[in-house]
């Protein structure tokens, strides 16, 4: 048993005072044929990386889901309608749950119908396993964004270890299930910061709409999965039609880096993986962002060889603040830098850098991790002999140093794919600029 749209009919969302030709979506042909057959059999197997989407719009359901985590942080009720909304302050770009999301559809997996259950059902899967689900599926509407099929088992295996018990598996399974109606159900609104369309040029950056919309879900027999609460065997999907055309003509505009399979291999809820995830998750994004400006670091000779090392790509300088601000991993740096045990916060760090190193998402060379300056609780050189040295107010001082952090190997490589497209694309803006 199955439960589809009927031919022809897609999710299709816009503003209501927007035209669909300012946003620039280019409508399905009338009688469905965009759509492909569905596939027999089981979809590939998961792929060994799954990349970090690291655009701004990707961004704003992962900050989403971190402040739910934190206790709805951001969030208000909706008036007249059974809806969250979520906005950061300073951002451009929104967050909606529920309610009218100006979505076409014939069907759509049901949600809570209370204000109440609605935020238990979104607090109970916004845990560390939901942002790494969000970032495979964004990555399956990137290679499929017509039509692609997702096996629940799938997405149990690309969030986590293996369930140690069968009991696990279901429930691991059933918070899949409930992670994939929230995300049917959940809008980005608003316009990509910084970006201004030139003159006659529609927005294509301004958004309104689910990212991921539903196209059927196939069942075994005697299940009622998108009215009830058992989770179907499989789903399928269409990327929403925003994310599809940036996906087709504008992938460029959707970057990625990083790989959220090595962060599902740890996805608990432990003080020391939280801050782990959370420093690695914000590092991917500041790499990324800064490499277009970044430098070339010689690194010497090899003296087995008596080649001169590859150089390593270096971006600018980072802060602690910075980085566990990112993501605010739990518990909250500032509840223990302002506690009776600070230095906890300290233990953490290095433990989280450590296991970074580890795993090589940072470069193992010495020069690879850089605190700038003494530690702040380190007694000056120049410090009086006699007068004892009584560190005060170091918690700021140590949240706000400079710390140059190169990554490992295959950061490395992707530092230098994006240097290299964007010095080409330097070069191309020069040879077309008149003269």
């Amino acid at each position: 048993m199955a439960f589809a749209l009927a031919d022809g009919d897609r999710l299709t969302a816009r503003p209501p005072d927007v035209p669909a030709e300012r946003l620039d979506i280019v409508p399905p042909a009338a009688n469905g044929a965009e759509i492909h057959a569905k596939k027999r059999g089981r979809p590939p197997l998961l792929p060994d990386i799954v990349p970090q989407q690291t655009w701004p719009e990707a961004e704003a359901v992962v900050f989403f889901l971190d402040d739910v985590r934190a206790g709805l942080v951001n969030t208000r009720r909706l008036e007249g309608e059974v809806a969250i909304t979520h906005q950061r302050p300073g951002s451009s770009l929104s967050v909606k749950l529920g309610g009218d999301l100006g979505v076409d559809v014939r069907f759509v997996p049901l949600l809570p119908e209370t204000h109440e259950e609605l935020e238990r059902l979104i607090v109970d899967i916004a845990g560390p396993r939901a942002p790494l689900l969000w970032n495979y599926l964004l990555q399956r509407a990137r290679e499929e964004p017509a039509r692609f099929t997702v096996v629940i088992d799938d997405l149990v295996n690309a969030t986590g270890p293996q369930a140690d018990s069968r009991q696990e598996r279901l429930e691991r399974r059933q918070e899949a299930w409930d992670t994939v109606r929230i995300f049917l159900r959940l809008a980005v609104i608003g316009r990509r910061p910084a970006y201004r369309p030139k003159k006659g040029e529609p927005d294509t950056v301004q958004t309104f709409g689910p990212m991921l919309a539903f196209l059927e879900a196939g069942e075994d027999p005697g299940q009622l999965a998108l009215f009830g609460s058992t989770p179907p065997r499989e789903v399928t999907l269409t990327a929403g039609p925003w994310f599809e055309r940036m996906a087709v003509q504008h992938p460029d505009w959707l970057p990625y880096f990083g790989d959220t399979r090595q962060l599902a291999q740890r996805p608990d809820a432990r003080a020391p993986y939280t801050w782990v995830s959370g420093i690695e998750w914000a590092l991917n994004v500041r790499w990324r962002q800064s490499a277009s400006r970044s430098q070339r670091k010689r690194q010497g000779i090899d003296f087995a060889t008596g080649q001169e090392k590859d150089a390593k790509i270096q971006t600018r300088d980072f802060t602690r603040r910075e980085l566990l601000d990112y993501r605010n991993p739990d518990p909250h740096y500032r509840e223990i830098l302002d506690s009776d045990h600070p230095r906890r916060a300290v233990a953490l760090w290095k433990k989280s850098i450590a296991a970074l190193i580890e795993a090589d998402i940072i470069g193992p060379a010495l020069s690879d991790y850089v605190p700038h300056g003494p530690e702040p609780w380190e007694q000056p050189k120049d410090w009086p002999k006699r007068q004892p040295f009584k560190p005060q107010g170091w918690q700021n001082a140590w949240l706000d140093q400079k710390i140059t952090i190169r990554p490992g190997k295959k950061g490395q490589a992707a530092l230098r794919e994006i240097v290299a497209k964007a010095h080409a694309a330097r070069s191309h803006r020069k040879k077309s600029a008149p003269r």
